[in-house]
C-alpha cells in the first residue's frame, strides 16, 4: 500500500500532521511539499480533527465555487467543529453559506461605500504610522523585529477595531475570555476587577495578568 492508500484509510491518529513547529518557524517549504506531492491531502489538524487539505490553486478555486461544498461547520459529516467560539462569534462571513452571506454581505456594504472608505484613509493611515515607528523603534534597538506580530496582525485589529469602536485590547480580551469561559463555565476571577492592573503598549492598553480560579478553588 502506498502513501496516498495509507493516508486516505489511516484514522485520524495516524494521519499525517503538517502544521507542526516547524511549520509556523516556516510554513513555505512544507507547502512546497505538498504542492509537489498532488493537491488534495487526507490530514489532521493540530488538534486531531481529520480534515483534506488542498493546496492548487486551480482546486481551491473549483472548490470555493462548488455548490455542493459548505463552510458551515453544521454542515460537516464528520462532526467538525473547528474553534470553539460563541455562537455570536461564530455566524460571521467567514463560517456561512451564499444565502446568508449575501444577506449579511449586503449590510456590511452599506458602511463600506467608496466615500466611507475613503473617510477611513486618515484612520488607518495613522494607525499604520504608529505602529511603522514603533516597529521602527524596536528594529533600532534590538536590530530585529518581527513583522507580522508587531505590524501585519495588529494593523486590520486596530482599524476593525475602529471601525466598531472597540479597543484592541478589549476585543482581544473578550474574544480569549468568552471562548475559555465557554469551555470552563465555572472559571471565576480570583481578585477583584477593581486590582486589575492595565499596561500600555505601542498597540494598546492590555492587562498585565489577569488571575483566575477554577470551580472549587480559591486564591490568586
Amino acid at each position: 500500500m502506498d502513501t496516498a492508500e495509507t493516508a486516505e484509510t489511516a484514522g485520524p491518529a495516524a494521519l499525517p500532521r503538517p502544521f507542526d513547529a516547524a511549520f509556523f518557524a516556516d510554513p513555505c517549504p512544507v507547502y512546497a511539499r505538498l504542492r509537489a506531492a498532488g493537491s488534495v491531502h487526507r490530514i489532521a489538524l493540530p488538534d486531531g480533527s481529520p480534515v483534506r487539505l488542498v493546496t492548487h490553486e486551480a482546486d481551491v478555486r473549483t472548490a470555493l465555487t462548488d455548490p455542493r461544498l459548505s463552510v458551515n461547520k453544521a454542515h460537516s459529516g464528520s462532526g467538525y467543529k473547528g474553534f470553539a467560539l460563541p455562537p455570536a462569534l461564530d455566524a460571521n462571513l467567514l463560517n456561512i453559506d451564499p444565502a446568508d452571506h449575501l444577506r449579511l454581505r449586503r449590510l456590511v456594504s452599506k458602511g463600506f461605500t467608496p466615500r466611507r472608505v475613503a473617510d477611513l484613509r486618515g484612520r488607518v493611515q495613522a494607525a499604520a504610522d504608529r505602529l511603522a515607528g514603533a516597529l521602527a523603534t524596536r528594529i533600532a534597538a534590538a536590530g530585529s523585529a518581527d513583522l507580522v506580530t508587531e505590524f501585519a496582525n495588529p494593523l486590520p485589529l486596530t482599524v476593525i477595531g475602529d471601525l466598531l469602536g472597540a479597543p484592541l485590547a478589549r476585543m482581544e480580551i473578550t474574544i480569549a475570555l468568552m471562548t475559555l469561559l465557554r469551555r470552563l463555565p465555572g472559571l471565576a476571577l480570583a481578585v477583584p476587577a477593581g486590582e486589575l492592573r492595565w499596561r500600555t503598549s505601542f498597540r494598546s492598553r492590555a492587562l498585565t495578568g489577569l488571575p483566575v480560579t477554577a470551580p472549587g478553588r480559591r486564591g490568586r
